[in-house]
């Protein structure tokens, strides 16, 4: 299983709030990942909020002892503190990463996605990289495109009764219709499942790099999501 490299591992600078706060919510992602009892993950959220929203220097307070003043911060945290300015990373956290594999964490930190989504697709579809995730997108497009038809102009029959679709008049051309409709549906859908993942891994690498704050990643986001049910949607028009 390979191992993934916590990305505010630092060499020699000492550590912003900023990357503090990223461990801190990775660990209660990991812990949400894991199954662990909400208090546990909501104390780790609690702790990156706080440290996300300081003015001061936490791994400054945390070295002088003193960090365990500010409110949500306890011994524990402190400790995962001073272990992460020590060597870049926190023991649990990479006892949990180790856990699951590493592609796996890449779909949990998607956009939209998190720990519960990512962990119910890993137990049901076995998704656990993004080119999994991407193949059960694709395989489930597939499944709804496969349809039995039947011309069901005379009333009930037994073909009728058992196809996915029906034609309601005796028209063979309709049947042509019908398939060039799901054609093209299908590869609408497929260009908005593929556009809305590579749109929302690329948003999400700007962000791990620092060039977009919380607030312009939510908008950035919405956008995608926005210009991806406008694509979409050109499955409505008539072909």
């Amino acid at each position: 299983m390979s191992q993934i490299r916590a990305p505010y591992a630092r060499a020699m600078a000492d550590l912003t709030n900023a990357q503090i706060a990223a461990a801190f919510d990775e660990l209660g992602d990991l812990y949400e990942l894991d199954g662990a009892v909400a208090y546990r993950v909501i104390a780790y959220r609690t702790a990156a909020k706080t440290v996300r929203e300081s003015t001061v220097s936490i791994v400054q307070m945390a070295r002088d002892g003193r960090v365990t003043e500010l409110n949500g911060i306890g011994k524990i945290i402190e400790e995962k503190i001073l272990a992460l300015d020590e060597t870049g990373d926190i023991p649990t956290a990479k006892k949990l990463r180790d856990k699951f594999p590493s592609g796996l964490l890449s779909v949990m930190h998607l956009p939209g996605f998190g720990p519960k989504r990512a962990r119910r697709l890993y137990d049901e579809l076995g998704v656990d990289s993004l080119d999994a995730l991407r193949a059960a997108a694709e395989a489930q497009i597939e499944a709804l495109a496969d349809l039995g038809i039947a011309m069901g102009a005379a009333g009930a029959t037994v073909s009728s009764e058992t196809a996915d679709a029906v034609i309601t008049v005796d028209r063979v051309d309709r049947v042509a219709d019908a398939v060039s409709i799901g054609r093209r549906s299908l590869r609408i859908a497929r260009q908005s499942v593929l556009a809305g993942m590579g749109l929302s891994i690329g948003a999400m690498g700007f962000a791990a790099a620092g060039h977009l704050t919380p607030v312009e990643g939510a908008l950035l986001q919405e956008a995608i999501d926005v210009a991806v049910i406008v694509n979409a949607l050109r499955a409505l028009r008539d072909s």
